[in-house]
């Protein structure tokens, strides 16, 4: 006889959307768990509903205690260092629209 109940709770499997770093780490992530056109908003923040969120290899991790409750794969966005490198001021200072205003 099976004594108490089991809850057997899945992982979610979500794309993120937006996240909002913070200064220890990441404070918050949103995103959609699903497939079109069942797909449902996720959003957790850290100290809400979630203890910690972090970033392991190619998923980032959503925890609670210290069990996983949610993951998304993760690819950081490639940086181009000649972009970054290089500012165009001389574009920055010049008007918008071609009235020259």
């Amino acid at each position: 006889m099976l004594q108490g109940t089991l809850s057997i709770v899945g992982i979610v499997k979500f794309r993120v959307a937006r996240m909002r770093p913070a200064l220890l780490g990441i404070a918050e992530v949103e995103g959609h768990a699903g497939i079109w056109p069942l797909r449902r908003p996720v959003h957790y923040r850290v100290g809400a509903n979630c203890d910690a969120i972090r970033i392991e290899g190619r998923k980032l991790i959503v925890l609670q205690g210290s069990r996983q409750i949610a993951e998304a794969r993760y690819r950081p966005k490639p940086i181009d260092p000649e972009a970054a490198a290089t500012l165009n001021w001389e574009q920055l200072l010049q008007p918008r629209d071609r009235n020259k205003r």
